[in-house]
């Protein structure tokens, strides 16, 4: 890759970052408030909302492994979709609980696969002995603009103008055009700049004898745990509004 085409790789990266962070500030970073607001979930609720927000972490493990042929611009491409389809689903339609948590678990799955691939995008578009350098101005922009949602997201709750009540929720609707953005900006960048980090050729290996799988070795009760939790999570809700559970 060229210098100049590496500046121009630079500049839109900056631009992705600073998309995905005002989508983070706009979303990831008060569904909270929207958990309280929408389904008054108590604290015991609060904490089995964790497993589908936080489960994705471990799976992309398995995600980026099996993705590898992709690259890591077009992987970051899909892991901005999954994110924008958790927001158009929150934001728009208002679902029911369980529902709602099935478009969390996607969004968050999208969420937690960018991660390890943006510092490794980063680090690609570093100039030579300047890793540190780079990093640190790509940090400062994704920080600036968290900055800069948070105040956004106070104004427009304090002044009336977000609302969680409203049939579309304002704030993820603008992380969804945001995020939008940030989808086309990484597909231009998948284009222009040649794919090298693309693994070829590739296949997992599940060979019990070498590498035994974490999942086959839990006990029975803490496999139970995973599936219980989700469910009573839902349920209780339902359970507290008289409805039937899964159909509130």
């Amino acid at each position: 890759m060229t210098e100049q085409k590496r500046q121009q790789a630079v500049r839109l990266f900056m631009v992705v970052l600073a998309l995905t962070a005002l989508a983070n500030g706009l979303g990831n970073n008060i569904f909270s408030n929207y958990f309280n607001e929408v389904f008054h979930i108590d604290e015991i609720q609060r904490g089995f909302i964790e497993i589908p927000r936080e489960s994705p972490g471990i799976l992309c493990m398995l995600l980026v492994a099996a993705l590898g042929f992709m690259g890591n611009l077009w992987m970051s491409a899909a892991a901005q979709v999954l994110i924008l389809i958790g927001f158009v689903a929150i934001g728009w339609y208002s679902p029911s609980y369980g529902v709602m948590l099935a478009f969390m678990f996607i969004h968050s799955l999208g969420m937690h696969l960018f991660m390890p691939l943006n510092d490794a995008i980063s680090m690609d578009l570093a100039e030579k002995g300047q890793v540190g350098a780079t990093l640190g101005r790509f940090k400062s922009v994704n920080t600036l603009c968290n900055m800069l949602a948070a105040v956004l997201v106070f104004f427009g709750f304090r002044t009336g103008f977000f609302s969680f009540q409203a049939s579309a929720i304002l704030p993820f609707v603008l992380g969804a055009a945001v995020t939008a953005g940030a989808v086309v900006l990484l597909a231009m960048m998948a284009l222009v700049i040649p794919q090298k980090d693309s693994v070829k050729n590739h296949r997992l290996l599940f060979e019990s004898s070498i590498c035994p799988t974490i999942w086959s070795r839990w006990p029975t009760a803490v496999k139970s745990v995973f599936g219980l939790s989700l469910l009573l999570g839902s349920s209780s809700i339902c359970w507290g509004r008289g409805q039937t559970p899964w159909l509130c």
